[in-house]
């Protein structure tokens, strides 16, 4: 029943009894939903403020910072075990596979050797591959056996690029009597002297293996424990490479934390194939990621200081000087600085004027090596060395990526193999093919789906990683369409003219983790069903590897069968 009874002008007003829940703390903690995403989606404050007896009082403030601190302890935790995670994985399959697989390991091996010694490639045509190098390759990556008693017969790659034997797998080189070895080693070392198409890469990833290479051998570390040594730097890499992502999420995605875990798990099970061997490509997400990271910060801040403006710029340099394929990052360079509307202010400009400056000098010393030299830049000598001719513009037209293979050889292909990488074992990919369509097909509809239903409060996130991911695939495209393609490689080649090896995209892996997973949750509606999904998926993903696989452990090739 209503109660009446007189207000200060002497009306009666009635008013509603205040029931009991309203009156107990616990019993209104019992009638609120269950917090969920829109409780705790914007801060963590937001839930914090709704726990029982959260007033004003000092056990509610009490309350509030014993939840804030259970909140980031449970976040670095989780973190913590998905970098784990991702660093046990890489180096467990790293240490599995025989040395120098074929996706140019030999050549990116030499590169590291030759940087340790100080040594920094300018020339290509004068770089061959380095002695250190070619011995541990015939000694360690090379099988041998003696199909006559006066007669020894050298098996290159005998795990990764030739069927089965049916006779038994040839033992490696270093298990051979001594004086066989010591015939063997010098004409295995002959057949190797040969051009390293990968010496003007760029430099910071040979730099970075080259100090962890010269590292190995204070510690005392030769021959194949020395190469498995700068294999196993990925595995810090890949730890990094997580927690930057699980940052880069939070700025991206900060309505939505749940999606960061996501994204962590993304990154920490998908990288594979080349990532587990010697290769720029291991650090090329870290340096990028970085860069977007920086950048997203950039564009977010009211008013940056001085030392973002300058740290935004060199780690967009730091990508470029990794791997040519960052090149997208100048994209998210781009929306970052026309957010800020530099032509607005004069503090707006400086800053934008500092970025860039940063950015180019590192670019540029790095480039005045091969003026000073008088060589064109890295990319136009391993280009000519490989027998690509530019187009003219009147034959760009005739290419089959104009059309329907654009979808079904060009995407599909560059989708499927980001996903469960180019290797093979004994000519068989690695990985479970006949999913590629499932890899390629999602990936295609969760970009579209996070571009298009893309929430207003992830505007910044989403429109930078769509600059990575589609100017990256737009770039690979271009240089498609680019060259004639010579005999001397076979992906790209004349029959198939297309950059569909997915270890391309690496470069740009956390913005297409963001792009997937934020548009997994739109398509479910759901963020923790959008993480389960994703979840099941790599799951699939990781058992495929397996299955396929469990032959390589076995390798008296690989690090566990090392003397």
């Amino acid at each position: 029943m209503p109660v009446h009874g007189p207000g200060r002008d002497g009306r009666h007003r009635a008013h509603a009894p205040v029931p009991a829940s309203e009156r107990h703390p616990a019993a209104l903690s019992a009638r609120r939903p269950p917090p969920g995403r829109h409780d705790l989606g914007k801060h963590p404050r937001a839930g914090l403020a709704r726990l029982p007896g959260a007033g004003r009082t000092a056990e509610g403030h009490a309350l509030r910072e014993g939840a804030r601190v259970n909140l980031v302890l449970s976040s670095r935790v989780w973190v913590t075990l998905l970098c784990l995670l991702g660093a046990l994985r890489v180096w467990v399959f790293a240490a599995a596979l025989p040395p120098f697989h074929p996706l140019d390991e030999a050549f990116h091996y030499d590169l590291v050797v030759k940087y340790a010694r100080g040594h920094v490639p300018v020339r290509l045509t004068d770089e061959r591959l380095d002695p250190a190098t070619r011995e541990a390759i015939v000694r360690f990556g090379t099988g041998i056996s003696n199909p006559r008693s006066d007669s020894i017969l050298l098996h290159r790659s005998p795990e990764y690029l030739n069927p089965r034997p049916p006779d038994g797998m040839p033992p490696p080189v270093w298990t051979a009597p001594p004086a066989i070895g010591a015939a063997a080693v010098p004409w295995g070392m002959r057949d190797w002297d040969r051009l390293n198409y990968e010496a003007v890469e760029p430099p910071l990833y040979y730099l970075v293996a080259g100090a962890w290479y010269r590292l190995g051998t204070a510690l005392g570390l030769s021959g194949g424990r020395l190469f498995y040594w700068t294999r196993f730097l990925n595995a810090l890499l890949e730890a990094a490479i997580v927690a930057v992502a699980v940052g880069a999420a939070r700025l991206a995605m900060t309505e939505a934390p749940a999606l960061a875990v996501g994204v962590a798990l993304f990154v920490a099970l998908v990288p594979r194939g080349s990532f587990y061997g010697v290769s720029n490509d291991a650090l090329a997400p870290l340096t990028s990621g970085l860069a977007f990271y920086a950048l997203l910060r950039l564009a977010r801040e009211s008013a940056p200081s001085l030392a973002l403006s300058i740290g935004a710029g060199a780690l967009v340099a730091a990508a470029l000087l990794t791997k040519t394929t960052a090149i997208a990052m100048l994209l998210v360079l781009g929306v970052a600085l026309a957010g800020r509307r530099p032509w607005a202010s004069r503090a707006e400009a400086i800053g934008a004027l500092t970025t860039l400056a940063s950015m180019a000098v590192p670019l540029l010393a790095w480039q005045s090596l091969y003026w000073i030299a008088g060589e064109p830049s890295g990319p136009t000598q391993k280009a000519m060395a490989l027998g690509w001719t530019p187009k003219g513009l009147d034959e760009l037209w005739p290419h089959p990526i104009f059309g329907l293979p654009f979808v079904t050889v060009f995407l599909r292909g560059l989708l499927a193999t980001f996903w469960r990488g180019d290797l093979v074992w004994h000519l068989a990919p690695i990985g479970w093919p006949h999913l590629d369509l499932v890899y390629a097909g999602s990936t295609l509809v969760c970009v579209v789906a996070a571009i298009v239903r893309r929430p207003r409060w992830a505007q910044v996130g989403i429109w930078s990683s769509a600059a990575a991911v589609l100017g990256t695939i737009a770039f690979l495209a271009l240089l498609s369409i680019r060259f004639h393609f010579g005999a001397r490689t076979q992906h790209p080649s004349p029959s198939s003219p297309y950059f569909t090896a997915g270890r391309l995209l690496l470069a740009v892996l956390v913005p297409i983790a963001l792009l997937y997973v934020s548009g997994l949750a739109r398509i479910l509606r759901d963020d923790r069903r959008a993480v389960v999904a994703l979840a099941v998926l790599l799951l699939v993903l990781t058992g495929a590897e397996v299955a396929t696989t469990r032959a390589i452990f076995g390798s008296p090739y690989n690090w566990f069968h090392l003397p």
